[in-house]
């Protein structure tokens, strides 16, 4: 009886196409081979679907990174638009008007970042001690307001210096007394700027 309960739960699961009419011719080899082919049948169609869904998968995976390829074409035409002219600016050198106005405008900007930086300190500084923070807990604020800007202030100005010195293809050489220990200094904040 539990046998045939299965094969009955069976074969409403395969689309209940008349197991009783198998059962009835008395042979339970009719059965079990009925059962071995609707479990082929279903193994079989699942391969099936699995292959057409990898393959479908597999050519949309591949159209979404040829459009990306494509969208990707103008920005870097204009990348390689932008590194030649910077190239012909930077050959010319500084009797180039393009180069000194470039030049003059990384100063001004290291100028004015100088002079924010400048009121910041001032204003942190500056700040009316009547807070309801005690003096010590005051102090230790304002000593990390003031590493914190001055981290900031640091990130900033390097970060513009190098990427002038990379738009414009100089090459800055440093001949002075402590240049090696400039550049151990320099070569992990131009690398961390770079990963930012």
């Amino acid at each position: 009886m539990l046998l045939r309960s299965s094969l009955r739960s069976f074969s409403i699961l395969a689309g209940d196409v008349g197991l009783d009419d198998y059962w009835e011719s008395g042979s339970w080899k009719v059965v079990v081979l009925w059962v071995t082919y609707i479990l082929l049948g279903v193994v079989m169609l699942l391969n099936v679907l699995i292959a057409i869904v990898t393959a479908s998968y597999e050519k949309s995976n591949t159209h979404s990174h040829s459009i990306l390829g494509i969208a990707r074409i103008p920005i870097l035409a204009k990348h390689s638009y932008l590194d030649t002219e910077a190239k012909k600016i930077s050959e010319l050198g500084a009797r180039n008007f393009r180069y000194q106005m470039t030049v003059a405008a990384m100063l001004t900007f290291i100028i004015l970042f100088g002079i924010s930086y400048l009121g910041l300190v001032r204003v942190i500084l500056g700040v009316t001690k009547g807070d309801e923070m005690t003096a010590a807990n005051s102090d230790i604020m304002h000593i990390a307001k003031l590493l914190l800007l001055t981290i900031f202030y640091v990130v900033a100005n390097v970060a513009m210096v190098v990427t002038m010195k990379d738009w414009l293809h100089i090459d800055i050489k440093m001949e002075c007394p402590g240049e090696e220990t400039v550049k151990l200094i320099v070569k992990p904040v131009t690398s961390f700027i770079f990963n930012l």
